[in-house]
């Protein structure tokens, strides 16, 4: 039922006659104000006080707990913990002899969570091992779900003891509430996240012994987690694992690693609200100026969409289309202003690909043939493009890392909505002329169009491409 309807018919109440009545209908609609997106907590919270009044622990002591429970949810989204705890200790008290299995249980986690929130991690483990042991052997889905909340929270409660021992328990738990939760749950995705950050904590503390067999496990843990999590529907917890991923990304240090982990991050500190999640904005923030330092500092130099250019080249053809969809649904949904301008620099870096490479290759020449760079120059400056080409020995490579993209990328773009593929092949025209190697690049994309589009696909993205000025070879 609506807010509005709630509200509706609480008014037609009159406290005085029915104050019973009354109090359920407020104790509704003080929950539906809570959980609406405007977020009334304050009125929510005069609403329950007042039916509290009524429905007394000593009338009413599993409505006065659900009452207690509720004000309690309230203060902890106002940033009150303190508050919070004494309400859910009333609850589970209330609940314990009276309530069902499942209702127990989520006042034992309630209680748990807002201990651990008040810094006191340690009391917050004997209502959570209650709670996990309430529900043992449970089997229907909701009750699998309030057990996998409780085993997550107490594994976060022991992980912020800090121990090496209590850690190792953390990790047991997160793997035991993984294993719980039903698929897509938000429990499972929380869980996935807990046990990545868990096992990433211990390679801080004995890297020396454990990071080698553990990181992989934590990046998917991530992965996986972000399956779950997603932007759409957690936004935060989202973003929160993206960073999360970029650090595992960062401390695993392969060849592509920080390039794999710059794209996660700059995904992160794009979703965060710097006003509304200023510390996690600012750790985003300062993982990605320690990235962009570290590959300056490895090079070769180039803008961000360089390296993600040169991600998508090197990486498997897998993780390569994975990358390229993550990315372009996300422009998908982008402003046109935005989306015209990212695609404009992937294209752009597409073009320079392997451009760094090629550097090596003119030098050596040079050194051997004395005469190659003026005959090269001489061949530009006479406007024989397609001869400097030739001279200068660049073009082949280039122009097959940028295919081997484009066999990713035009699959995925044909999936996704129409504007993003309109701007897109704008965006290749424009990077084409503009690399002075048009030839070369046309011809690569026309051979992907003609090797993975049939009929009304392949005529639809040519006809867009020549409308941006593209010439077929």
């Amino acid at each position: 039922m609506s807010l509005e309807r709630l509200e509706a018919e609480l008014a037609r109440i009159r406290a005085g006659r029915d104050p019973d009545r009354w109090a359920l209908a407020a104790y509704r609609v003080a929950v539906a104000r809570s959980e609406a997106a405007s977020g009334d907590l304050d009125s929510a919270l005069d609403l329950l006080e007042r039916a509290g009044r009524i429905l007394t622990e000593a009338r009413a002591p599993v409505e006065h707990a659900r009452i207690c429970t509720a004000a309690g949810n309230c203060h902890r989204r106002l940033g009150r913990p303190e508050k919070a705890a004494p309400l859910f200790k009333r609850a589970a008290d209330l609940v314990r002899d009276r309530a069902p299995t499942g209702e127990r249980a989520a006042a034992l986690v309630n209680l748990g969570l807002a201990l651990t929130e008040t810094g006191r991690p340690d009391a917050a483990l004997e209502p959570l091992s209650q709670a996990v042991g309430i529900l043992a052997g449970a089997a229907d889905p909701e009750a699998r779900r309030v057990r996998a909340a409780a085993l997550v929270n107490r594994a976060q409660a022991l992980q912020a003891q800090g121990g090496a021992a209590e850690l190792e328990r953390a990790v047991a738990d997160y793997r035991a509430a993984v294993a719980c939760a039903d698929e897509d749950t938000p429990q499972r995705g929380m869980a996935l996240h807990g046990l990545g950050s868990a096992i990433l904590e211990q390679i801080r503390r004995d890297s020396t012994s454990i990071e080698g067999r553990r990181i992989g496990e934590a990046i998917g843990a991530f992965e996986q987690a972000l399956g779950v999590l997603t932007e759409a529907a957690f936004p935060f917890q989202h973003a929160i694992a993206r960073h999360s991923l970029a650090v595992a990304f960062e401390r695993r240090g392969g060849h592509w690693d920080a390039a794999r982990a710059l794209a996660e991050v700059k995904v992160a500190i794009s979703i965060f609200d710097p006003r509304l999640h200023r510390p996690q904005w600012r750790a985003a923030a300062d993982t990605l100026a320690w990235l962009r330092l570290k590959l300056e500092a490895a090079g070769p130099p180039g803008a961000e969409s360089d390296y993600f250019a040169r991600l998508l080249a090197a990486v498997t053809a897998d993780e390569r289309a994975k990358r390229l969809r993550d990315g372009l649904q996300r422009l998908a949904s982008a402003p046109e202003i935005r989306r015209r301008r990212d695609l404009d620099e992937l294209a752009s870096a597409l073009t320079r690909l392997g451009s760094e490479g090629h550097e090596a290759v003119e030098h050596e020449a040079a050194g051997s043939e004395g005469d190659y760079e003026a005959r090269r120059h001489e061949a530009v400056e006479k406007g024989r493009e397609h001869e400097a080409l030739e001279h200068g020995a660049v073009g082949e490579h280039e122009a097959e890392d940028y295919e081997t993209v484009m066999r990713s990328m035009i699959p995925v773009l044909m999936e996704l909505p129409d504007p993003l593929l309109d701007s897109a092949c704008a965006s290749l025209a424009s990077a084409h002329r503009a690399s002075g190697r048009a030839e070369v690049f046309d011809e690569a994309l026309d051979r992907v169009i003609h090797d993975l589009l049939h009929g009304p696909q392949r005529v639809r993205v040519r006809d867009l491409l020549t409308a941006a000025g593209w010439v077929r070879p």
